[in-house]
């Protein structure tokens, strides 16, 4: 909804993800890739508490609705996902996730993704920035609950997995079955 708004490009306050060990979690993985005695990881989770009465910013429309917006950062990630630990959707309200140049979106998410948990994963968006934009509608106000509990800095490549296990697939000799 923002991009639509002469305010798009006003300062949307950012959270930066502060440094991890990459090189120890690249060794770990080197030993779980060749053990297989693990899951498969790709990034790293950062524990925070990011939500609409603690972070971001908001933007009240002349119709009464509203935009919560954070920009989430993490130097040198090739993707980024979330997790939300409590997320309660409104009626009409959405939330999407997108690059600060608008390239990649992911969303909307709506009343849909509620879950009795209260918990939703994103997809994963590439590069080390993203904005996280909740849009409100004034017949909702106050209804709905965002919080960021889990931002992940992704330091491998999905598909890199995705290729290791469909070259697998296909792999045994004639005389057995591939099963996947």
């Amino acid at each position: 909804v923002s991009w639509s708004l002469k305010t798009a490009s006003a300062n949307v306050p950012t959270s930066s993800m502060p440094t991890f060990d990459l090189a120890l979690a690249q060794f770990e993985d080197s030993i779980n890739d060749a053990q297989k005695n693990g899951p498969w990881r790709f990034g790293f989770n950062h524990d925070v508490d990011l939500g609409l009465n603690n972070a971001g910013v908001w933007t009240v429309l002349p119709s009464g609705d509203r935009i919560w917006r954070l920009e989430v950062y993490s130097k040198n990630a090739l993707s980024l996902n979330l997790i939300f630990d409590d997320i309660t959707i409104p009626a009409g309200a959405t939330v999407q996730l997108y690059s600060p140049d608008m390239s990649q979106v992911i969303g909307s998410y709506t009343q849909q993704n509620n879950n009795a948990e209260h918990m939703l994963g994103t997809e994963i968006l590439d590069g080390e920035r993203m904005i996280v934009e909740y849009f409100e509608p004034a017949e909702v106000q106050g209804q709905g609950t965002i919080n960021i509990g889990t931002v992940t800095h992704g330091y491998r490549h999905v598909h890199t997995y995705a290729d290791q296990v469909f070259k697998a697939l296909n792999s045994s000799g004639d005389c057995n079955v591939d099963i996947g």
